[in-house]
């Protein structure tokens, strides 16, 4: 069904099966079939001069990295993408060199150049040139401006609901969405730490009397 954009106006449309009432207010769009069902269909539009570029205070200088704020898909509630406005001035590094399991990548440069650090040694990408990371360690990359101007590129990577991103550079793991970080040198076997199993059961049974066997 076709349903055109209105201008402050209601209107009915007969659908195959049932009813769908259309409706615009304050730059949402609700449909309401049956009676019940509702949900947002609107796109929404995003000015960036609007936003303004931050730094994070916390992290070393050199990874001194802006994102525009708020960020993008925060502003758009984006449920299956991560997508973000980044400023890399001249003489500074992206984030560290890294690789996702379950987020493939997508860098647009919007104005200005970098150099692309891979597995495969450095490139440079200028404005109106992208470059895609696929799952794994072959998609490693870290970004480096070498130019005396900034560089404005859209970050956009899928979103699963859970990521394993990897650090090569410092034997780090990082678990999206919690954002805990570990030194991979600390991996140990699975079963490591439950030998005494036996052990933990009777003590459980023995609170719990009426499952002893």
């Amino acid at each position: 069904m076709d349903l055109e954009r209105l201008s402050g106006k209601i209107e009915y449309q007969q659908a195959p099966t049932s009813w769908v009432k259309v409706s615009q207010q304050q730059n949402t769009r609700s449909f309401v079939s049956n009676g019940h069902l509702k949900f947002k269909i609107m796109a929404t539009f995003i000015k960036p001069s609007a936003l303004e570029y931050q730094s994070n205070p916390s992290i070393p200088t050199q990874f001194d990295l802006l994102t525009l704020s708020p960020r993008l898909s925060k502003i758009t509630n984006s449920k299956q993408l991560i997508f973000d406005m980044r400023q890399l001035n001249p003489g500074k590094y992206s984030f560290p060199y890294h690789y996702h399991h379950n987020s493939e990548e997508l860098m647009f440069v919007i104005s200005g150049e970098m150099t692309v650090r891979t597995p495969e040694g450095l490139k440079i990408i200028q404005q109106g040139e992208m470059v895609f990371f696929e799952l794994g360690e072959t998609s490693a990359h870290q970004f480096f401006n070498h130019s005396d101007a900034p560089c404005v590129y859209l970050d956009i990577r899928t979103n699963m609901g859970f990521d394993l991103t990897e650090y090569p550079d410092s034997d780090k793991v990082n678990i999206f969405p919690s954002g805990l970080i570990f030194e991979k040198d600390k991996k140990v076997n699975y079963h490591k730490g439950e030998e005494n199993v036996d052990s933990v059961w009777e003590a459980l049974k023995k609170k719990n009397p009426s499952i002893q066997k």
